[in-house]
């Protein structure tokens, strides 16, 4: 064991994220999340809209993901 080990606290997780990324839970950073999980189910939606056969091309192109 390493002495003085006992006393130093460890960050896991996170903590560990929060300590280094002081702008984790900022409005901009909230917002460049949220536009890039919604983009390619917009991406998705438009592609549906062409024919009959752009859902089966989409579906493929999900399930290759």
């Amino acid at each position: 064991m390493i002495p003085g080990a006992a006393e130093a606290p460890e960050k896991a997780g996170m903590k560990l994220i929060e300590a280094n990324v002081p702008e984790l839970y900022s409005p901009k950073s909230i917002a460049y999340v949220a536009v890039l999980s919604l983009a390619p189910i917009v991406v998705a939606h438009l592609i549906n809209l062409l024919g009959w056969w752009a859902p089966l091309l989409s579906a493929i192109a999900w399930n290759v993901l």
